[in-house]
């Protein structure tokens, strides 16, 4: 019995020692937790989810995804025109909350074992797009606007965008989803606008969520999800056709409330 937790004791001080005091900053204000409950999350990932673990490790090592990593980390920032500052933490989490979230505005986390996240279309795609919300959030000077429902629209939208143009994809395929999904959008735009109009403006984060998330029927019924992901990027679409600018960059550092003026997106 001794031994027994002897061997706990040293598997949990390991535990915080090698991979929770290395990143306590980014534990205590990102991910708002202790060392006792990193442990338990961590046992919960040992115990339960060990062949997981293992089958994602042979996927990212055979994938040489430090080697992806270094090539968007370099390719990006030139292909927009603007650096890209921040932190990006890739681990194992307990259980598949998220596959790709912002802690904060400068602050990125992907779980390694959600499954969407196991395949490399999917991360070619995904890492572009995250690294588009750290330049968007570095060059735009508005702090005003910044926690709206419309820039937080325009922010998905452009991550949308940019993904799409760097990987020369269709628009379905930049907002992971089929053709049928991305129709839905289409056919039903005129209710999309009268129904965000209201909110554009709204800083509550109980009228953004519904629009965030790729869950049927979330904010309207229908529809697929993401609403406010496609309200951004029409907003930009618009914009760049409405002003005939040439170079689809200046988006990152144009203020959200010039884009939807300058787009007529609204009608008014």
């Amino acid at each position: 019995m001794m031994d027994e937790e002897s061997d706990s004791s040293k598997i949990n001080r390991m535990i915080v020692d090698s991979l929770y005091l290395p990143y306590r900053t980014l534990y205590d204000s990102c991910f708002i937790t202790d060392s006792t409950t990193y442990i338990s999350n961590q046992r919960i990932i040992y115990s339960s989810r060990r062949s997981e673990v293992r089958s994602a490790m042979t996927f990212f090592d055979q994938l040489q995804f430090d080697t992806i990593l270094s090539y968007y980390q370099r390719a990006f920032p030139s292909f927009i025109g603007h650096p890209v500052r921040g932190t990006f933490y890739f681990a194992f989490f307990h259980r598949n909350q998220c596959s790709f979230c912002g802690c904060d505005k400068m602050t990125m986390q992907m779980d390694m074992l959600f499954p969407m996240n196991l395949s490399a279309d999917h991360l070619r795609i995904l890492l572009p797009h995250e690294l588009s919300h750290n330049a968007f959030e570095d060059t735009q000077s508005d702090t005003i606007l910044s926690e709206t429902v419309l820039y937080k629209a325009i922010d998905e939208g452009l991550a949308n965008y940019a993904s799409q143009r760097m990987n020369e994809v269709s628009t379905p395929e930049a907002f992971f989803m089929t053709s049928d999904e991305y129709g839905w959008f289409t056919r039903h735009e005129e209710e999309i606008r009268d129904a965000v109009r209201p909110i554009l403006l709204s800083t509550k984060e109980e009228d953004w969520d519904p629009l965030s998330m790729q869950v049927p029927d979330s904010f309207m019924e229908g529809s697929p999800g993401n609403i406010g992901y496609y309200v951004g990027y029409r907003i930009i679409e618009d914009y760049l056709a409405s002003t005939d600018e040439s170079d689809w960059r200046v988006v990152y550092t144009t203020p959200v409330d010039k884009l939807l003026e300058g787009s007529g997106w609204l009608g008014d």
